[in-house]
């Protein structure tokens, strides 16, 4: 299968590609900011390499600094920490933070899941036979002990009938 990941992290053989954390949003945000960042003509302030190696509670090596500062991570971050478990922001972190794989239902990106732009209410977009299939890939790919399910939709999209 040709089909890769939908993963801003690095996949850790034995650690988060089996058995392992999966937290699972809706689909990859895309702040108007770092919008305008893209579309400027130098792209600057966007540092982005597509080989470094990361974890998901450190991806600054492959996103820059600005990574350390998003509002999900840092969220999902504290939720470890409240836990007794936190997150090692340090280098590749801990074998917890390689456990963890960080996906989303959807394949697609924005920065606003009330409006898709195609009039679709977000569980009808959750339930396209695409994006049911996205998911299950991930699930099959993965093979993950625990999956986290991060957004109040997506219990509801698990448990229809489709």
């Amino acid at each position: 299968m040709d089909k890769r990941p939908n993963i801003a992290h690095s996949e850790f053989k034995g650690f988060n590609t089996h058995r392992g954390i999966m937290l699972c949003g809706y689909e990859w945000g895309h702040t108007k900011e770092e919008q305008q960042l893209e579309q400027a003509p130098e792209r600057s302030g966007l540092f982005f390499d597509d080989k470094a190696i990361c974890t998901f509670s450190n991806q600054s090596p492959r996103y820059g600094e600005r990574a350390l500062s998003w509002k999900y991570q840092k969220a999902i971050k504290k939720w470890f920490d409240m836990w007794g478990c936190p997150l090692d922001s340090d280098g590749l972190g801990q074998p917890l933070d390689k456990k963890i794989v960080q996906t989303n239902w959807m394949d697609t990106q924005g920065h606003n899941t009330a409006d898709s732009g195609n009039c679709l209410k977000l569980s009808q977009r959750l339930l396209s036979d695409h994006q049911v299939k996205n998911f299950l890939f991930h699930i099959n790919y993965f093979k993950p002990k625990l999956i986290l399910l991060l957004g109040r939709e997506l219990i509801s999209a698990l448990n229809s009938k489709k």
